[in-house]
This record gives structure tokens, C-alpha cells and sequence, in this order.
């Protein structure tokens, strides 16, 4: 039987490096993320409508650092994010989804559960410094990166709800063991 595995997380904790440890062992991988940047390049007009906000350039697309610098700072036009974006992410998500084993990786993966088959929920962690300095070496302003990871609080909140937890605090050797376990387990 093929497995699905939903992969949540905050930022930064490393859920593309589990990603891609699956893939090279020949798991299909589908970015529930690149999905919602491809639902903010179809929908700019409609989104910047549901949310009530300019967030448009003057080529009618979004306007990026404009819109997550307002989206991250008000947690109801990211509420308003996500009530329009969901949909249409979950739908994308269950059409690339084929018979072989295939790891989705979304940030907030925990709240589409009950819309997409899964074999089991895997949260990712790091610890708090660690997570801070990585997304700080990725060239990100302290100040936005303490906005979004405010943001994403509920992720941390909900990691009681996986099957399985990961802890990417102590290198890439000590996570792939980590990955393999929960392979075995799988099986």
C-alpha cells in the first residue's frame, strides 16, 4: 500500500530537508507553499477583493513584500488568506497526488487533514535559537521573522495532533535516523 505523509511545521524547521530526504528515496513530493504562491499568481484580483486591501501592482499581480508585511501583521486578513486559499490548495493538492508514496509538505498541513488521505502526520521542530539564526542566515529581517513565526504560533500549538515528531535540532545525521524510524514504523 502506498503512504501519504503530511509534513507540518513552522518555518525554517527544516520541513524541504525531510522533503527532499524522501525523494531521493523516490517518494513523490508535492509543496502545498508553491501551491499557494501559484494561487496568489491566478486569483490576484479576486484575492486582493476578498481580503478588502491594495495589494496589487500595476500589472494587476500581487505585490509580495506589500502583501506578507500586511498579511503576517493582522491575523485577520491571514484568516481571510487562508478561508480563500484553502480551498483551492487542497483541490490542487488531491490532483497531483498519484499511486506511489508521496510526502506533502505544507506549513499548516494539520488543518487540511481531514480533506486529504493520509497515511500519517509528521511534525518538524527546531529548537527556538536555532530556527531564529537559520532563518537569519536565509537573509530575513529579525523583526519579519518574529512576525510570521508569531503567525504560525498555532502550528507549534497543534504538533500534538501528529503520528510522529521530528526534532531537527542536532544535524542532518540525527534527522535522516529520525526519518528512517518513522519509515520502519510505517511499514
Amino acid at each position: 500500500m502506498n503512504k501519504i505523509l503530511g509534513l507540518y511545521g513552522q518555518i525554517g524547521t527544516g520541513k524541504s530537508t525531510v522533503s527532499e530526504y524522501l525523494k531521493r528515496h523516490n517518494w513523490d513530493y508535492i509543496n502545498q507553499d508553491k501551491l499557494g504562491h501559484e494561487v496568489l499568481n491566478e486569483y490576484p484580483k479576486e484575492l486582493a477583493e476578498h481580503l478588502g486591501v491594495d495589494i496589487l501592482d500595476e500589472n494587476g499581480m500581487i505585490e509580495r513584500p506589500k502583501f506578507s508585511s500586511l498579511v503576517f501583521g493582522n491575523p485577520e486578513l491571514l484568516r481571510l488568506l487562508v478561508e480563500f486559499s484553502y480551498p483551492i490548495i487542497i483541490n490542487k493538492t488531491l490532483n497531483l497526488i498519484k499511486n506511489h508514496n508521496t510526502v506533502i509538505e505544507g506549513a499548516f498541513f494539520y488543518k487540511v487533514r481531514e480533506s486529504i488521505p493520509h497515511t500519517g502526520l509528521v511534525y518538524v521542530s527546531v529548537e527556538k535559537d536555532i530556527l531564529v539564526q537559520r532563518l537569519i542566515q536565509r537573509g530575513h529581517d529579525i523583526n519579519w521573522i518574529y512576525k510570521v513565526l508569531d503567525s504560525q504560533k498555532d502550528i507549534y500549538e497543534n504538533s500534538n495532533l501528529a503520528d510522529f515528531s521530528l526534532d531537527n535540532s542536532e544535524g542532518l545525521q540525527e534527522l535522516y535516523k529520525q526519518i528512517d524510524f518513522i519509515l520502519m514504523e510505517m511499514l
